[in-house]
């Protein structure tokens, strides 16, 4: 392996391309960067993959080795997820994606989303998509930030009881930045990444600064799976997966490594765009809340989106109504005509101009 590596310029002006990495998975591997723009398409992805079983939390990463990898967050081994990356590397888009896989196929009486998100971007048509998996509003001041956490603190610390409960999962934007914010919501996230999993909430957690000096030790021992994608420097991607020599630091926009304890697998991110054609799947069926308790801010979220006039605000009334079936029949008639699937199509099938 030394060889290779003191070859690896050699290689680059032999094959024409910067950044190979050498990996060893059971054999040693040149690995060569994509220069030809192929993404995978989400909804391609979607309809290989496997059904989520009763006692499954799946969330789709990427294309790996051919074929869609995905993460149980019910398992040990995928409880709670840091996803590390530089501006750029498309780690936002990836967790947004990951949550839209598990919502589209989880109703909301199995999975409730929780979205701390300090960059204060608004109303968005991803919120917009997730809205009624959503159990508290978005938080982002440190206050409600702490509030939220509190509350699932205590219900973790609850006795167990054996009857059905929706699971959590937790999206924590900025990692880094919310620890040295305020100390007590480094506290918080550690006490739920630690024990969490056997109370049905799982942290999905997002950082640019995956030093140990900026989340605590303790919480960044806690979990256990780790999405890489591109970094600054050799020393950010040991930071952020604990081992060295990985390159996340040559990887480009929206290619990431999983590292599960010595395993490690290459995904490219599938091309995603969170709009409504998305958000059919989740905003139509499941008109139901969660539990009351869980659900204090829900209703400014959607007060807040109407005030801002999304342009993905379905309307209020249409000639056809809005429900699963009227859905897709227009599809069907769409496609039959090869048309194109979008939200404007749809909506003037159902006859909203």
């Amino acid at each position: 392996v030394a060889k290779i590596e003191a070859r690896l310029e050699d290689l680059q002006a032999y094959l024409r391309c910067g950044n190979i990495r050498i990996a060893n998975r059971g054999g040693l591997s040149i690995q060569i960067p994509h220069d030809f723009g192929y993404r995978p398409d989400y909804r391609t992805m979607m309809n290989v993959s496997p059904s989520p079983q009763m006692n499954q939390i799946l969330a789709l990463i990427g294309l790996g080795d051919g074929s869609p990898v995905l993460v149980n967050l019910a398992s040990p081994e995928g409880c709670h997820i840091m996803v590390s990356g530089r501006t750029g590397s498309g780690k936002t888009t990836l967790v947004q994606m990951m949550l839209m896989s598990i919502i589209e196929r989880t109703p909301v009486s199995r999975c409730n989303i929780i979205v701390i998100d300090p960059k204060n971007r608004g109303a968005t048509p991803f919120l917009y998509a997730i809205r009624h998996h959503l159990a508290y509003g978005i938080c982002q001041s440190a206050d409600a930030i702490i509030d939220v956490l509190g509350k699932l603190v205590a219900k973790m610390d609850e006795p167990i009881v054996p009857i059905p409960s929706p699971r959590f999962v937790v999206y924590v934007d900025e990692l880094a930045d919310l620890c040295m914010i305020d100390p007590t919501i480094g506290d918080l996230l550690t006490r739920l990444a630690q024990r969490g999993r056997e109370s049905g909430i799982h942290l999905l957690c997002a950082t640019q600064k995956p030093l140990a000096q900026s989340i605590g030790t303790l919480l960044k021992a806690n979990l256990p799976l780790r999405i890489v994608g591109a970094l600054n420097s050799p020393e950010d991607s040991k930071a952020a997966s604990g081992k060295a020599k990985l390159g996340a630091e040559n990887l480009g926009a929206r290619e990431f490594i999983v590292v599960s304890g010595g395993d490690e697998i290459r995904v490219l991110a599938p091309t995603f765009q969170p709009t409504v054609d998305h958000g059919f799947v989740s905003f139509v069926p499941n008109i139901h809340k969660p539990d009351a308790k869980m659900m204090t801010l829900v209703d400014d979220v959607d007060d807040d989106m109407a005030a801002n006039d999304m342009p993905i605000s379905p309307p209020k009334t249409t000639k056809r109504g809005i429900t699963p079936e009227t859905i897709r029949a227009a599809i069907a008639e769409i496609n039959g005509e090869g048309g194109s699937i979008n939200r404007t199509n749809v909506l003037r099938r159902l006859g909203y101009e």
